[in-house]
């Protein structure tokens, strides 16, 4: 993802008269805007937010202006004209069934038509964003002093109003055409207990009626959350021939928030995705370096979402190997793995197993881990407990199951003396 930053180097003050029509009541209010410069968005990486809170969500499924939140309750509906104001429309949404839609149509007058949300609690967060989809024509979008789409933010219930995104700041426009506003920081409102976001068109341009339209859709407003979060693992380097035979198997996994989690979305970086949850396995068709997205929502009302980020390198290298060295004298039982190879072997379940007895009757697993990552040249150690005890002659097997490269084996004789395992070959 990628986020919009708010500049605020110079502020000016427009007073909006919004004539209020608010289900039972009728009055005018008069609600100070004072607008901030907006950037463009950049194409840097998303923020590092691994988990957060999805406080609405609004696609206009439900049919109705003003949309009903199942949760905050009502939106408000503000409006200068009857007819050619905000309404559903089903001609062009940006995500089936609905989104909302408002003309100049044959309207004379000044038009000011608002939507604006439930109020929001902002009061447990410290990061803020919004991000919805919006469609125009470039007319529209030309008519800079006389035809705008404005988002503004209120924290004192209306009596001010803080422009925090308008569509004349965005230098290149495809008329017709769904256009993503990107994330938009609201990280300074942070803290406040009932803030709310207006949606407003207003025009007092009567030329070309019929080419002033603008349409919302996907409307997400979240905050960050400390209660949920994910990994997907990683880093991870898998040799090319083992990825074409074997695939890499991912590891990832949720914790905190409210189980069950749901709705585990992979994105493996090369335009392919996955719902698998945890463990999905996947083969690439190319070597190079992936990105990858792993995004996790668990069973909160409202949902907790966390993301989190690695990659993959597929390289062009013969699978690494595991030597396995079982050190002599020692205590317990301890052997050296040594990754013989030039890229990291990932997750590295192994164990320990001893046999004794006649005809090695007796069989016990003594240890047994995982070694999350074994980076190239290098090498780490494995030991059983030190107070393993035991006399006479055993056979130690040390067995090594890697998630990107071969399962190895090592069996060796040894004597056992109380603690201590000697005389092994």
């Amino acid at each position: 993802m990628q986020f919009l930053k708010t500049h605020k180097n110079s502020k000016k003050q427009v007073t909006l008269i919004l004539i209020t029509t608010l289900l039972c009541l009728s009055i005018t209010a008069t609600a100070t805007i004072t607008h901030h410069p907006t950037s463009h968005p950049t194409t840097s990486p998303p923020r590092p937010i691994q988990g957060y809170v999805i406080m609405l969500e609004e696609d206009f499924t439900d049919g109705n202006i003003p949309p009903q939140d199942p949760l905050l309750g009502q939106w408000t509906h503000i409006n200068t004209s009857n007819n050619e104001t905000w309404y559903i429309d089903q001609s062009q949404p940006y995500s089936e069934p609905n989104c909302t839609t408002v003309h100049r149509g044959n309207y004379k007058g000044t038009q000011n038509e608002c939507l604006i949300t439930p109020i929001l609690d902002f009061s447990e967060h410290q990061e803020i964003f919004l991000r919805f989809h919006y469609y125009t024509s470039q007319y529209s979008s030309q008519e800079k002093d006389t035809i705008d789409l404005n988002v503004s933010i209120t924290i004192d219930n209306g009596q001010n109003w803080t422009q925090i995104w308008n569509e004349d700041t965005i230098p290149f426009f495809i008329s017709w055409t769904w256009q993503d506003s990107q994330e938009i920081d609201l990280t300074a409102y942070a803290g406040a207990p009932n803030a709310q976001i207006m949606f407003q068109y207003y025009s007092t341009n009567n030329t070309d009626p019929y080419l002033q339209e603008y349409s919302i859709d996907d409307i997400i407003i979240y905050g960050n959350s400390t209660k949920f979060s994910c990994t997907a693992g990683g880093s991870y380097e898998i040799s090319w021939s083992w990825n074409k035979l074997n695939g890499i198997r991912f590891h990832g996994d949720a914790k905190d928030g409210q189980p069950p989690y749901l709705n585990w979305t992979w994105d493996f970086g090369d335009g392919h995705t996955s719902k698998i949850p945890y463990a999905p396995l996947y083969s690439y068709s190319d070597i190079g370096v992936y990105n990858i997205t792993l995004v996790v929502t668990d069973s909160a009302n409202p949902k907790h979402i966390a993301f989190d980020n690695t990659t993959v390198k597929v390289i062009e290298t013969p699978p690494p190997e595991i030597d396995i060295t079982v050190q002599s004298p020692s205590l317990g039982i301890k052997a050296e793995l040594k990754n013989t190879g030039t890229i990291n072997i990932s997750f590295i379940d192994w164990s320990m197993n001893v046999e004794w007895g006649p005809l090695k009757a007796f069989d016990k697993e003594i240890a047994n881990g995982t070694i999350s990552n074994l980076e190239g040249k290098t090498s780490t150690f494995i030991q059983s407990q030190h107070y393993f005890f035991g006399f006479g002659f055993i056979r130690i097997i040390i067995t090594i199951e890697p998630l990107n490269t071969y399962r190895n084996e090592l069996q060796v004789n040894a004597i056992k003396l109380g603690p201590f395992t000697f005389g092994v070959h």
